[in-house]
């Protein structure tokens, strides 16, 4: 007996919600023109501006890190260039300018991106706005099979999925992965279609804000490793 797979119909953003990603490129853009160029696209589902760097010098990607902030790690399994077989390391910037989350990735060759890796780990972490004290939030990020951690921003709780996915990816199969926000400022991981970004399933990840009593927390830019506990 045969089964069918039917992928959920999930519509594409309007063009007038993609205006705010747009906009929010053009300003980047104006206000710091002497960033390297990057092809850059907006996702059709979640609106996310991605910009790619090709395999330019790693300083391209500190180039933005020093204007938009946020930390870059890599991400991902190494993988084998189609056009010269060399092999490859994507690292990636991810943060959240003018109210748009933003991606901006690099390929970086493995004998130096084995070296930027450890320069990077020692480079001063950038400053991370302090929670709002009025309303303070942690960030519970939960994957299947690994023990539940809390982090004191959305940003730094996606990467510690993405890192664990980055294990399951299978690179070549067609298939990536993505971030779908929704109700309650839930954060879904999901499979999505290589080809055209189209959402497959839920993936292993998951980001949910907690709204903690003032007393609970540490208020530091510090994250809260650790196991989180009910």
């Amino acid at each position: 007996m045969s089964t069918q797979t039917t992928e959920p119909a999930v519509r594409p953003l309007t063009p007038t919600a993609q205006l705010g990603p747009a906009l929010a490129l053009v300003a980047l853009l104006q206000e710091h023109p002497r960033l390297p160029p990057a092809s850059w696209d907006i996702n059709q589902h979640t609106g996310d501006l991605r910009g790619a760097l090709g395999r330019a010098p790693f300083d391209a990607l500190h180039a933005y890190a020093d204007v938009l902030g946020g930390e870059i790690g890599p991400e991902g399994r190494d993988f084998e260039s189609s056009v010269d077989g060399v092999r490859l390391r994507t690292h990636r910037l991810r943060v959240v300018w003018r109210d748009v989350h933003i991606t901006v990735s690099i390929h970086r060759p493995i004998p130096a991106a084995k070296a930027e890796t450890a320069a990077e780990l020692d480079r001063p972490r950038r400053p991370v706005a302090k929670l709002d004290t009025a309303r303070p939030v942690l960030y519970l990020a939960e994957y299947e099979g690994a023990e539940p951690e809390l982090w004191t921003t959305v940003e730094a709780a996606r990467n510690a999925c993405e890192d664990l996915i980055g294990v399951d990816f299978t690179p070549g199969s067609g298939h990536g992965w993505d971030w779908v926000e929704q109700d309650g400022g839930v954060w879904q991981q999901i499979w999505t279609r290589s080809l055209d970004d189209m959402p497959l399933s839920d993936a292993p990840g998951r980001v949910t804000p907690v709204q903690v009593q003032d007393s609970a927390i540490n208020r530091t830019a510090e994250p809260a490793t650790g196991a989180a506990t009910a």
